[in-house]
């Protein structure tokens, strides 16, 4: 029986649940609840932190017909850009697309996502959605890493200690 106090709860749960991972992410866990991929002030390994901002780009789709003054067709429309929200990123480390990432995230809903990584070289990915998925993201272009993996957007990153870095993934769709 599923009655409006219990999606209460549930709902509360999922909250709560997300603040002690974003309480994780800041730090303040013990070394036995830690979120995978952040490692905790004061362990022996430098971090940097990348802010992942995700976006869909929509565009192509059918030319509007020439001009019957000019003769010519006008300019294709303009991509349209719009953040993605509730995407999952992904480091893994660079040359293994394979590989079980380092940190995993979820875009908020400006479409950023942060990760904490130690430093190093990392592919930071966005997954391609299962096959029969429906939504924006599996409507996405499928790219290859160098490795052959297909992901639906992908950018390298080297991480110095300390860094901040800040890169953008696309998720690239074409208009009918």
């Amino acid at each position: 029986m599923d009655c409006p106090g219990s999606r209460a709860s549930r709902r509360q749960l999922v909250l709560g649940l997300s603040g002690l991972v974003l309480w994780q992410l800041a730090g303040g866990s013990s070394p036995g609840n830690r979120a995978q991929g952040s490692p905790l002030a004061g362990d022996d390994v430098d971090v940097g932190t990348v802010t992942v901002h995700v976006e869909y780009v929509v565009s192509g789709g059918a030319r509007p017909r020439p001009d019957p003054a000019s003769g010519r067709p006008p300019p294709p429309p303009e991509p349209t850009r719009y953040p993605a929200v509730g995407v999952v990123v992904q480091a893994v480390p660079a040359g293994d697309g394979t590989a079980a990432p380092a940190a995993t995230a979820v875009t908020d809903p400006a479409g950023i996502a942060a990760l904490v990584l130690p430093a190093g070289s990392y592919w930071l990915i966005v997954p391609r959605p299962p096959a029969g998925s429906a939504g924006p993201g599996a409507a996405a272009i499928v790219r290859e890493l160098p490795d052959g993996t297909s992901v639906s957007s992908w950018a390298s990153v080297d991480l110095d200690p300390g860094a901040t870095p800040e890169v953008t993934l696309s998720l690239v769709q074409l208009r009918p």
